[in-house]
């Protein structure tokens, strides 16, 4: 089993949420214990990192033996270029 450490970003995003999607959120972040759902490793220039979805909504992750690291979430509409101009440089 691993460890699953939430970003401050993370967690500030999912307490803004309403309800229905906060619940879906909080289960499917559970579930990378096991690294369930639906993973995705990302290709350039954020290879290094992985993606898992959960309906609109896309989680990057950083996905070590012993751990997982959920650093950014957003929409998935624009996530990877926020993640990308934020974090990548």
């Amino acid at each position: 089993m691993r460890k699953v450490q939430i970003s401050e970003q993370v967690a500030d995003y999912v307490r803004r949420l309403s309800p229905i999607p906060k619940k879906r959120i909080r289960s499917a972040l559970k579930g990378l214990e096991q690294l369930e759902g639906d993973l995705k490793d990302l290709e350039e220039p954020l290879d290094g990192y992985a993606r898992l979805r959960i309906y609109q909504f896309r989680v990057i992750l950083s996905i070590q033996p012993d751990k997982v690291n959920c650093i950014f979430i957003e929409r998935r509409s624009i996530v990877y270029e926020v993640f990308e101009s934020n974090f990548l440089r």
